[in-house]
């Protein structure tokens, strides 16, 4: 038997130099990994918020403009409602209802008459024949400002045997207007 009068040494003390270094290259290695990592996620972080930027600049500029757009439209339409609602007040209605009036017949007479800013002229009137009804419509078709005559309604009165109509003049409101610049108060100059 022999005796080792030295102390024994584990053979792990004899590699601790060895194995600190191995593990001191493995945490560098892991943190450098680490690190790259963190550096690449934060790189392609900050690249997507110069895209998202960009596209909320771009989504700003685009609502920016469709609002420009509304803006004008709305402009537009008032501006065609004021034009026509000016356009319908500034009628000369004397030498209209004038010109409906000498078209109708000797044995016709208009009772009521109505008109709306949309054109239309509603006309309730008497007549003693249908015969006299076709030339009255006939006649107004011929003015150069109605568009249409539409025949609503008729009835026969039962106390005088005559014949109660109903009629729609649709009038067109841009030669009426031209008609009405033209000829102010009704005399053709």
């Amino acid at each position: 038997m022999e005796i080792n009068l030295l102390p024994h040494v584990p053979t792990t003390q004899r590699y601790r130099f060895q194995i600190a270094l191995i593990v001191g290259l493995v945490v560098i290695l892991f943190s450098a990994f680490i690190g790259f990592q963190i550096w690449y996620k934060t790189n392609q972080i900050e690249k997507q918020k110069v895209v998202l930027q960009q596209l909320k600049s771009s989504h700003d500029l685009k609502g920016n403009q469709l609002n420009q757009e509304q803006r004008v439209t709305r402009l537009v339409q008032s501006y065609q409602e004021e034009y026509t609602k000016l356009k319908s007040a500034d009628i000369n209605w004397v030498p209209i209802i004038d010109e409906i009036s000498k078209k109708l017949p000797s044995d016709g007479r208009i009772l009521q008459m109505n008109w709306s800013d949309d054109g239309i002229i509603k006309m309730a009137g008497e007549f003693s024949s249908l015969e006299s009804i076709g030339q009255y419509l006939q006649l107004l078709n011929r003015i150069e400002w109605v568009d249409d005559v539409q025949f609503v309604n008729a009835q026969a009165a039962s106390t005088n045997g005559r014949i109660q109509v109903f009629l729609n003049v649709k009038m067109n409101t841009e030669s009426l207007f031209l008609l009405n610049s033209i000829m102010p108060g009704g005399d053709k100059k």
